[in-house]
């Protein structure tokens, strides 16, 4: 199994420079996740509902008001579509599991949510005996995807 057969579109799409109130309205009922851009139009993370959740939870009076820029990563893991599932699972277990992007080249093309690696083990035999090579793990580095203070 491939990532891409696991993987959703990417349906929501916002800027680091978007507060996360205007970044909470462009999410629709199916969105479980967002793309994040930086100001130059590449990959700066993902955003979750349960993210926005957290922010709402932990500033009730000013979450709205915050930068998306807040929730950049260090680093944006990304797959490729032909990266096998096994992998992910081996890194969901050494790592906490997250939503990842998938890539065609460098081009965003899908999410992959935990969720449905997790649906896809439980029917099959993931029990690597080593780590799977990840071929794709070609970080986007903080400064580069977010630089801190030139986002507004």
């Amino acid at each position: 199994m491939l990532v891409r057969d696991l993987m959703s579109p990417i349906t929501c799409v916002v800027s680091v420079a978007q507060t996360l109130g205007s970044a909470a309205q462009r999410f629709s009922t199916p969105d479980r996740a967002a793309l994040m851009l930086n100001l130059r139009r590449e990959p700066a993370g993902i955003v979750t509902r349960e993210d926005l959740a957290a922010l709402a939870e932990s500033d009730p009076a000013g979450w709205r008001r915050r930068l998306c820029a807040r929730l950049c990563p260090e680093e944006v893991i990304r797959l490729r579509e032909d990266d096998p599932v096994q992998s992910v699972l081996w890194r969901y277990r050494q790592e906490t599991a997250t939503p990842l992007l998938v890539c065609d080249g460098t081009d965003p093309v899908g999410i992959l949510y935990p969720e449905d690696v997790y649906r896809w083990s439980h029917h099959h035999d993931t029990s690597p005996a080593m780590p799977p090579t990840l071929r794709s793990r070609e970080p986007y580095p903080r400064p580069d995807a977010c630089p801190e203070g030139k986002v507004a």
